[in-house]
Formats: structure tokens, C-alpha cells, sequence
């Protein structure tokens, strides 16, 4: 077979979207003509379309040195260096794909997207400006030059030029209209806080342009805040993260069960999303104070969770067979410790999206305001804070740092509301959803130990009845809901407890299971716990 039947078989593959089977085929051709420069460049884009983006990197370079004015491939390797995190070079690759075609919207959206991941503001207005004029109904662009501006706003407020941060709020709530113009239910917090206030307030002629403004303002400056403690803490590495349980439910995994959330009140610390509320009240941060309706310990030890919303966990850890781990989670179903498994999952199970909008969401649902309820669930795995007695720890002093500030913003929109009740008892909602972002990430210092990194996921109970589920196992039975993702495809190894009874049979249930499903089984390690219990 000729180089031009390679090529152009390996085309109807690609057109198909049978990328490995058009990779095999680009090859041939390559092997038979390495200067066709339409066959390298087919070979990436098939390999940018599998994901495996540093290999299409190589294959677009070999595109571009044989014809580099193909803008296709020069914005195709830009969009692998971006997807890849590498801004820089994505930008200089994104400019020459301009260069060549200065009227491709992507190209401008996302080299104004990769400024704006490397905090470079003002260019990345201009360029969503560009993207914006060659496609005006793309919302992302709106809705990224809206959350700069919201940003700009707050910068400028904390330089106390208080004019240019109205003028910047002003910008951005008419981008953050344009976005609902164009998509009403786009997710986003800042978008909900937008709606959520006009829908309440400003629909109803409750107060002026720029009171509205102002408050606006205040309140994405406590939802940036926020914004920023989480991106710290979200787990964004590679490698292996560890979940003790029970014999019982590694088998029910193996045969491709999803992964479950339980409810939080199954948790063994009887302090769970007291602990935050605790330290609002030891540092008296009287504003805080008063969003949560707690004034002592008292309160904190009485504070009622509002049952509308039910908040679902799951614990990892960053520690595999850990003989304290062992000991507290590594227990059967007599509840006998070190007889449980230890799982292994890879981090990719889990998404790298900032999932910052959690509670604000089901606040939007539950009041009846327009959004849309199918929204793809997002699943981030959260490292969690604990209390820090000496202040040492960074996480710590940064959630204090947090709260101080937001306090004082709290303040400082209490004294631009005056004494309207309405309108105080809807920021109190806003300010206590978003607080609750976090309220579940931050533990006693007494759990120090167990390194713990969270999925909080919440739900309303009366609009997600089709994701909340019953363990009827349990009497009565255990809420739980699912990441409806095969954990099988994830778990690098899993490791028997020290005392688990009959580890032989468990071994050769194992190897059962490899030769009936190789593809799915063989990657996953079998291990025996190294820890010497008594």
C-alpha cells in the first residue's frame, strides 16, 4: 500500500473518531514519507483528541517545521500547552496561531484565559475583548472579563479608591447580565450572587443602582476570599490517595459499584461543621457572629443544621497502611480493628474544577429562583484544615486571615444597609452559604493525626431526590449519594488489613477476578499490610 492509501485510510478512521486506529495508520504513512506534513499533523490531532497531549506536542512540532503556516496546528499545540498548565508557552503559540488566522475566536478566548490564569488582568481583558467581538454569545468570555473586573473591584477597594471599585463592579454586573442573557443557567458563584440579589432586591425596587452595586461588590469580595482559601487546599497533584473501610464494600467496588458519599452526620467526630463555628466565637468576630445567630459555646454546641440541606462526605487520607489509620477507619463489620482494606485510588478519579459553589447553588434551587437542576455534579478532593493551638500552621493561619477579613466586610455591609431588615436577611443567607463552603474542611485539632482530604458534596432534599439514595442495610436506613464513575479504572492497589481474617481467600478471589476481566483487574496490586498489630 502506497503512502497516499495510508493517509488517506488512516483519515476515514480519524473521521470516524477511531483515533487509534488513524495513529497506526498516520505512522505507516510517516514511515513511507516523512515530510508529508498532513500526516503529522493528523497523528497529533488524533493524539490531542485521545488526550495524550504531550505526544501531540511532538507531532505538531513536526507538522509546524514541514509547513508553518498551518494556524490549525499551531492553535491545536497552544491548546495542548494550555491544557497542560504551561501558560507561557501556550501564549506564544496561541500569538503565532493569530498571526495566521487573527479572526479565530478560540485562539483570543483562550490566550485570554491563560492570561488570566497568570493573573495578567489587563491583557486579558483585551484579548476576551477580541474573542467577544468575533463571538459575542461565547458566556465564558463574558463571564471571565465579568470575574476580573469583580476582582479589579476589590483591588481597588483595598487601595480605598472607592469610586474606580463602584465603576469596576458597574462592568462586571453588566458582564455577568450579558452571561445570563446568553445562558441563564450558567454556574458560577458570582453569577449566582448576582441573581440571587436581583431577584430578591433589586427586581423588587427594594434599593438604588449603586446601593445594589456596593453590596454586590462586597459580597464577591467575600466569595473571592473564599474563592482563593479553596484553591489552596484543593488536591491538584498526581499520585495515590488512601481510603480505609470495610471488607464488605471493597467487594461491592470490585463487582463496579460506585463509590459512595455518606451523610455527615455518620461521621465518627460528633463536632462535625462546629469546629468553624467555634472559632468565629473564641476570636470574637462579632459580625460572624451574628450571621450564624451564635453568641457563645453554648449556641455552637445547640446550632441546628438546616435539614432542607444535607451535606455528604468522603474521607481519604494521604497515608496507605498506616497502623493508626488502621486502628481508627481499617475495621470489619463487628467494627474490629486492622480486619478492614485499604484502597488505593489514583487522583485523576477525582476533578480538578474548583467545585466553589456548592451551598450557594441548592440556596439559588431552594428559593425557587430560575436555574437549571441537571448540572454536572463536580467532584474536588479538599485537603482539610485543622485548628492550630500555636498558629504555625499555614492553612490555619490563612482560614484565620480569611475570616478576620470577611468579618470586616460583613461590617462594612451591615453599615451600608442600615436598618432594612429585608435586605439584611438576604445578605445573611449569601454571606452564611458561602461561609458554608468551607465549614466542613476545617476540623478539631484533636483529628490532626488522620492527614484527612475531603469530597463535600450538598444536597437539597427536596429537589435531589434522584441523587439522594437509602442504605437499607442500616436500621434505620443511611443517605448516601454516588460518583457515578467506575472506581475500578482508578485503584492502583489495595492493601489487606493486619488481622483481616482468610487474606488467602481474598487473594484468590483476586486472581479469579483477573482472569475473568484482565483489562479491568490486572493493573490493581494486591498487597498485605506491613503494620505489626496485637
Amino acid at each position: 500500500m502506497d503512502v497516499r492509501k495510508y493517509y488517506e485510510k488512516g483519515l476515514k478512521y480519524y473521521n470516524e473518531g477511531r483515533y487509534e486506529k488513524a495513529i497506526e495508520c498516520f505512522d505507516k504513512a510517516i514511515k513511507l514519507d516523512p515530510n508529508n506534513p498532513a500526516a503529522w499533523y493528523y497523528k497529533a490531532d488524533s493524539l490531542y483528541k485521545l488526550e495524550r497531549y504531550e505526544k501531540a506536542i511532538e507531532c505538531f512540532d513536526k507538522a509546524i517545521k514541514l509547513d508553518p503556516n498551518n494556524p490549525a496546528a499551531w492553535y491545536y499545540k497552544a491548546d495542548s500547552l494550555y491544557k497542560l498548565e504551561r501558560y507561557e508557552k501556550a501564549i506564544e503559540c496561541f500569538d503565532k496561531a493569530i498571526k495566521l488566522d487573527p479572526n479565530n475566536p478560540a485562539a483570543w478566548y483562550y490566550k485570554a484565559d491563560s492570561l488570566y490564569k497568570l493573573e495578567r488582568y489587563e491583557k486579558a481583558i483585551e484579548c476576551f475583548d477580541k474573542a467577544i467581538k468575533l463571538d459575542p454569545n461565547n458566556p465564558a468570555a463574558w463571564y471571565y472579563k465579568g470575574i476580573i473586573l469583580a476582582k479589579l473591584g476589590k483591588h481597588e477597594e483595598e487601595s480605598k479608591k472607592y469610586e474606580k471599585a463602584l465603576d469596576k463592579y458597574k462592568e462586571a454586573i453588566e458582564c455577568f447580565k450579558k452571561v445570563l442573557e446568553i445562558d441563564p443557567n450558567f454556574y458560577s458563584p458570582l453569577i449566582y450572587i448576582f441573581k440571587y440579589l436581583k431577584q430578591r432586591l433589586y427586581s423588587k425596587e427594594k434599593i438604588d443602582e449603586d446601593i445594589f452595586t456596593k453590596i454586590f461588590g462586597l459580597l464577591c469580595k467575600i466569595q473571592l476570599y473564599i474563592i482563593d482559601l479553596k484553591k489552596e487546599l484543593i488536591v491538584s497533584d498526581k499520585g495515590v490517595i488512601y481510603h480505609y473501610t470495610k471488607p464488605t464494600v471493597v467487594k461491592n467496588l470490585l463487582n463496579g459499584s460506585y463509590f459512595r458519599l455518606y451523610n455527615v452526620s455518620y461521621m465518627n467526630d460528633p463536632e462535625e461543621g462546629k469546629t468553624l463555628l467555634r472559632i468565629i466565637v473564641n476570636k470574637n468576630l462579632k459580625n460572624l457572629k451574628d450571621i450564624y445567630e451564635i453568641k457563645n459555646e453554648q449556641d455552637v454546641q445547640n446550632f441546628k443544621e438546616d435539614m432542607e440541606f444535607q451535606v455528604f462526605i468522603g474521607s481519604f487520607v494521604v497515608e496507605g497502611d498506616n497502623l493508626f489509620l488502621w486502628r481508627t477507619y481499617g475495621k470489619d463489620e463487628n467494627n474490629e480493628e486492622a480486619k478492614g482494606v485499604c484502597i488505593g485510588i489514583k487522583k485523576d478519579f477525582f476533578d480538578y474544577e474548583h467545585d466553589y459553589s456548592e451551598v450557594y447553588k441548592n440556596i439559588i434551587i431552594s428559593k425557587n429562583i430560575e436555574f437549571e437542576r441537571n448540572i454536572k455534579d463536580i467532584y474536588c478532593l479538599y485537603y482539610v484544615i485543622y485548628e492550630d493551638e500555636n498558629n504555625k500552621d499555614e492553612r490555619f493561619k490563612k482560614l484565620l486571615k480569611t475570616l478576620e477579613d470577611i468579618d470586616k466586610l460583613v461590617g462594612s455591609l451591615k453599615d451600608l444597609i442600615g436598618k432594612d431588615p429585608e435586605i439584611y436577611e438576604t445578605v445573611k443567607i449569601i454571606v452564611r452559604a458561602i461561609l458554608d463552603e468551607i465549614r466542613y474542611l476545617v476540623k478539631s485539632k484533636y483529628y490532626k493525626e488522620e492527614k484527612e482530604c475531603r469530597v463535600v458534596k450538598v444536597y437539597n432534599l427536596k429537589f435531589h431526590k434522584d441523587k439522594i439514595k437509602l442504605d437499607e442495610t442500616h436500621t434505620p436506613p443511611k443517605l448516601y449519594v454516588e460518583i457515578e464513575k467506575d472506581l475500578r479504572d482508578y485503584i492502583e492497589d489495595i492493601t489487606l488489613g493486619p488481622r483481616l481474617d482468610n487474606k488467602e481467600h481474598w487473594e484468590l478471589y483476586f486472581e479469579y477476578l483477573k482472569n475473568i476481566n484482565p483489562e479491568k483487574y490486572e493493573k490493581i496490586e494486591l498487597r498485605y499490610s506491613k503494620c505489626n498489630f496485637k
